[in-house]
């Protein structure tokens, strides 16, 4: 819920008119409104000498009004306030409530309305905030915007950062690009280049939309995360147009996650079923992104530098969004153009264009804007995700527990990717159950949020990018019939917070860089 403040006779024309539209809506462009922490200060120093003050009460999450509330810094406050852009019909003011004065004259919330400080929710406007720093991410990752950022025309070609092209050096010029941003990095490239490039070969995830590349470009959509019979026609389309190369030739390859699924070619003797199987298998026992990719080496030609083998000496210039901490080269999609230092490799470079510390950057600088200190964790994001999101609740816990009155609100930062034993027939990704080992430890706390967050929007098999547990997440858990210790025993995440009303769904966004973990004290 958020606030405004005017007077009762300000309130009864607006209802007569069907709509409030005061002074700052011309001068400002917009409504000053409050949450309820705020709105004391705010009272007591705009309207001090003002009578008969009444508040408005919206609810700032409906989809009426979700799309026309900002939390805006504003001049002289280390604060975001809510600020209403258009006029505001009244049918959305949900109550009108006097705004009283205490025993010194100063004025006090109303009965009924708290500051945050009570038992519950969050505060009000949480969930405004934490969609604000969450599309602020989005836009940050963006594939495209990130190559644009690196990319600069030069007299001979492009620099793509420290990595200098000159195109005429080449007998052709050769994009590739695999993994869940391939669509994006490759289309941000052909806006580019387009009139350099000579042919390509696109990998994703998702379909593609009729004429969305020209015709110089062969487009697969594989499986994932369990690659399928797509999986196998795309990777070997991938080594053979990588065989057309020699030394004469520059081949671009744009690498993110998701494309070690996406594209396989199996060696001699191993077939799919089996690579299927061997996937499920790890993915299912926990293992890590690193011990996965290890084990996919050793039976997929594609895997371990197989492009770079492939491609005749030719130059390859890799542009990478990673999804790995550490950025491990040889990681990221198992490493398809990374060649051990026996093979050689003096004519590959790479250059990581974003990564989850790109994000985490992202989200800090929106929480900022808000009035949020951080605090960043440096250890990455690892072990069993309900693990994970129980020790993280508790670091919630221990921060708030050691906030002074009246400070200032703390997002907590870390990222990286958990692992998920799984145990029962439930459904749901590593977001999703790290979320829900944090139910039990934040239940019945107040001024808390924890948000997990998939940046490719798409928790594992889901349609979620994960979720977002309050201190009363348990209690309508009971409410809606579930038993969390079932939920867990089955990793059935999705189903829970599906029935919680904690899903947070936004679609695939394109692209790709890690796991977020954020630990709101409002």
């Amino acid at each position: 819920m958020i606030y405004h403040i005017c007077r009762r006779g300000e309130a009864e024309k607006a209802f007569a008119a069907g709509f409030y539209a005061p002074d700052s809506l011309q001068t400002e462009g917009f409504i000053h409104f409050s949450t309820a922490a705020q709105v004391v200060g705010v009272a007591n120093r705009f309207y001090a000498a003002v009578s008969d003050l009444v508040l408005l009460t919206v609810d700032d999450t409906n989809a009426e009004n979700s799309g026309k509330v900002k939390f805006e810094a504003v001049p002289d406050s280390d604060q975001a306030f809510p600020h209403y852009y258009g006029p505001l019909p009244m049918d959305q003011v949900l109550s009108v409530l006097d705004l009283p004065q205490d025993a010194n004259d100063g004025f006090c919330l109303p009965e009924g309305v708290t500051d945050g400080s009570g038992a519950g929710a969050p505060g009000h406007g949480w969930r405004v905030v934490i969609d604000s720093i969450l599309d602020q991410v989005r836009l940050a990752i963006a594939p495209d915007q990130l190559l644009y950022r690196i990319a600069l025309e030069t007299e001979a070609g492009f620099r793509f950062g420290d990595l200098l092209v000159d195109f005429s050096l080449y007998r052709t010029v050769n994009v590739l690009a695999i993994g869940k941003a391939a669509r994006r990095m490759a289309s941000a490239l052909g806006n580019l280049i387009e009139e350099r490039i000579d042919a390509g070969l696109i990998v994703s995830k998702t379909p593609f939309e009729a004429d969305e590349f020209p015709p110089k470009y062969r487009c697969f959509v594989g499986g994932h995360p369990v690659p399928t019979e797509a999986s196998v026609l795309a990777g070997e389309a991938v080594l053979e147009f990588a065989g057309t190369m020699n030394e004469k030739d520059l081949l671009i390859v744009l690498v993110s996650g998701g494309g070690s699924s996406l594209a396989i070619a199996p060696v001699n003797g191993v077939s799919l079923p089996e690579i299927r199987e061997l996937n499920r298998g790890l993915l299912a026992s926990g293992a890590t992104i690193h011990e996965i990719n290890e084990a996919r080496k050793r039976v997929d030609r594609l895997k371990g530098g197989g492009v770079a083998r492939a491609a005749g000496g030719a130059r390859i210039l890799n542009l990478i969004l990673s999804d790995v901490i550490g950025n491990d080269l040889a990681t990221i999609a198992s490493g398809p153009t990374v060649l051990a230092k026996e093979d050689g490799g003096a004519r590959i470079e790479s250059l990581t264009i974003g990564d989850v510390g790109t994000a985490i950057d992202a989200a800090a600088k929106s929480a900022v804007e808000f009035g949020f200190e951080i605090v960043r964790v440096d250890e990455p994001i690892s072990g069993e995700a309900r693990e994970v999101g129980k020790a993280f609740a508790e670091r919630i816990r221990s921060v708030r527990s050691e906030r002074e009155s009246g400070s200032r609100p703390v997002l907590i930062l870390r990222g990286g990717e958990s692992t998920v034993t799984l145990r029962g027939d439930g459904f749901g990704g590593r977001n999703l159950e790290t979320a829900l080992g944090a139910v039990e430890t934040l239940s019945g706390l107040p001024g808390v949020a924890l948000v997990t967050f998939a940046t490719d929007g798409e928790d594992g098999p889901t349609d979620a990018a994960g979720a977002i547990v309050t201190g009363d997440t348990a209690r309508f858990g009971v409410a809606a019939g579930l038993k969390l210790s079932e939920a867990l025993e089955r990793n059935d995440s999705y189903r829970y917070f599906e029935a919680v009303g904690g899903l947070i769904r936004i679609g695939s966004t394109g692209s790709n860089v890690n796991d977020l973990l954020m630990g709101f004290i409002f």
